[in-house]
């Protein structure tokens, strides 16, 4: 006769005779089940992640929680199944031993190490520094470095019996296609302890959050952790923010200001902590950012959402010859410096000790990724308190960047960021991080003039772009009148009215800015006719009018320059 399997309770003796369990007799141990999934970096390429269900039981329940990175020895084994019918088996791996990675990837620093940050800390640009070593291979991006670094460092969470006022530092990357914005997301992703990354389009409510599922052994109800929930005390990445559903954004809402998500439904009512920072990229919905638009009309995002951000960054594609040519040089360098990945490298990219090199650009002021995030992780820990200056400060700059706005609202047509109770939040969150970076356990008045620049510039972001797009429209015409013949005028063209705005439909937008491009890139040219355009988008039906109220968009929001000319109405790129 075939024996028992060991893991398989017997319900009959030798005879026949059923057998009864005695659970006063019994003995009982403490278990727990989960599942471990493999890293991203491990997961072999065009390979789905693996996963495998993990059982510990006495001192290694509760060891982990949703969301670590761990190593699991133990032993592989097969379970039969408790169900009538089924000779299949169910592998699940026995955990001996269990380390959290998540610990030793933010190690704290040795004495010598110590000695060093105490230095560097003492340096009034710190900040300045360590945004120097984000994303080394990007170029620019200062403002955007800053604002990383500082919401990698945090601010400080405050509880009372009635109240919760998060710690975390929220960030929104708003910029135009090829701006580094997921490079940026990246390198985040590499440096942080504990890091998740998701996308919008890949997203759902339940994927944010949390999903009730039911367990097939003992068919209860149980919730399993969505992206925020495993990102606690970390940071979540969430590129594409803007592809996002409408019913899927509103399952952040929760989460991004009181950091908990309340679940109920099936019977099961509980709230689960989400206390993580999120840094969000999003592209406008025109393909472009229409500077002579608000924020919130370029992104299709509401007010509600876009002010649970404490910093919002603008990311334009600068046509300017002098950002162009800093721009190439500093590309083409990275190619000319950087040496080929080997076979082992390629496999292996994502892994942190990769990038634990002081100088890989040949950039002695660099530090390594080691270095930057023990030196994070050892300002993190830094609880540091308001002094009575910085107090007034802050309550100072708050109320000026409200009546600044008041004044503002009656001529620039509200392109500029709400100013809120969130942002004198932010303006305390700011400040206490950078407070942190200085390794002080006092905020001072240089922590809040850092912070309220950094704040002022996301607020009239739109405002600065529009300024900044105008000077560049200015440049180009005075390069074309230069070069145009004599006796050759370009007619005023009318301006985009209210009525052209309503009635503006954003896929005409896309389509017509679409078609921009495959011309440039098939022809090489830049101008082109109007009729032209309009002959590449007969076959979606659109009409000449609707083509019409497109470009006239484009042109004022400056991508664009139209003119008339003896053969009729042209369109110039802006190069």
């Amino acid at each position: 006769d075939m024996l028992p399997a060991i893991n398989v309770m017997p319900l009959k003796d030798n005879s026949g005779n059923l057998l009864r369990t005695e659970f006063g007799l019994s003995q009982f141990q403490d278990i727990q089940s989960f599942t471990l999934q493999e890293s991203p970096e491990s997961t072999p390429p065009g390979q789905l992640p693996r996963s495998i269900e993990v059982r510990a039981d006495d001192d290694l329940v509760d060891r982990v929680k949703s969301g670590d990175r761990v190593l699991v020895l133990g032993v592989y084994q097969p379970f039969v199944q408790n169900k009538v019918g089924k000779k299949d088996f169910d592998t699940v791996l026995l955990a001996n031993e269990i380390t959290l990675q998540s610990i030793e990837k933010a190690v704290l620093p040795m004495n010598d190490e110590t000695i060093l940050m105490h230095q560097l800390a003492s340096k009034p640009n710190i900040l300045d520094i360590l945004a120097g070593s984000i994303a080394p291979s990007v170029h620019g991006r200062v403002d955007e470095k800053k604002g990383i670094v500082l919401m990698l460092a945090g601010g400080v969470e405050r509880k009372s019996k009635d109240s919760h006022v998060r710690g975390d530092i929220n960030i929104l990357l708003v910029g135009e296609p090829a701006t580094a914005k997921s490079q940026l997301m990246r390198f985040v992703y590499q440096l942080a302890p504990k890091a998740i990354h998701t996308t919008g389009r890949g997203s759902t409510g339940v994927g944010l959050t949390a999903a009730v599922i039911s367990d097939p052994e003992s068919r209860d109800r149980t919730l399993c952790a969505g992206a925020m929930v495993l990102a606690d005390r970390g940071v979540l990445l969430v590129d594409e923010f803007d592809k996002m559903s409408v019913h899927d954004r509103v399952a952040m809402h929760e989460a991004m200001e009181q950091q908990t998500i309340t679940i109920a439904k099936a019977g099961i009512h509980a709230s689960i902590n989400a206390r993580c920072s999120v840094l969000a990229a999003a592209n406008p919905i025109y393909g472009y950012y229409a500077t002579t638009s608000s924020l919130s009309a370029n992104l299709g995002l509401p007010d509600s959402l876009l002010s649970r951000f404490d910093l919002t960054f603008l990311i334009l594609d600068s046509h300017s010859a002098k950002h162009t040519q800093l721009l190439s040089k500093h590309v083409l360098t990275n190619h000319m410096t950087a040496a080929p990945m080997q076979s082992e490298e390629r496999k292996s990219y994502s892994d942190s000790n990769q990038h634990d090199v002081s100088n890989p650009w040949g950039i002695s002021s660099l530090l390594s990724v080691g270095f930057l995030r023990k030196y994070l992780s050892m300002a993190k820990a830094i609880e540091p308190s308001l002094s009575g200056e910085a107090i007034a400060v802050i309550s100072e700059i708050y109320n000026e960047l409200r009546s600044d706005q008041a004044k503002s609202s009656l001529t620039s047509a509200g392109n500029s960021l709400h100013v809120s109770p969130r942002t004198l939040e932010a303006l305390i969150r700011l400040s206490t991080a950078h407070a942190k970076l200085r390794l002080s356990t006092e905020v001072e008045v240089a922590d809040v003039h850092i912070a309220h620049q950094l704040v002022r510039k996301c607020v009239y972001a739109t405002v600065d772009a529009q300024k900044d797009r105008d000077s560049e429209i200015d440049d180009w015409k005075t390069r074309r009148e230069s070069n145009k013949p004599s006796g050759q005028e370009d007619p005023t063209i009318r301006p985009l009215t209210a009525d052209d705005e309503s009635t503006l439909d954003p896929q005409v937008m896309i389509d017509v800015t679409e078609v921009l491009h495959s011309l440039h890139e098939s022809t090489g040219r830049v101008e082109f006719p109007v009729h032209e355009i309009h002959a590449q988008l007969r076959n979606k039906e659109v009409g000449i009018e609707h083509v019409t109220k497109a470009l006239l968009a484009a042109h004022a929001n400056g991508s664009v320059i139209l003119s008339q000319t003896p053969t009729g109405d042209t369109v110039t790129l802006i190069p």
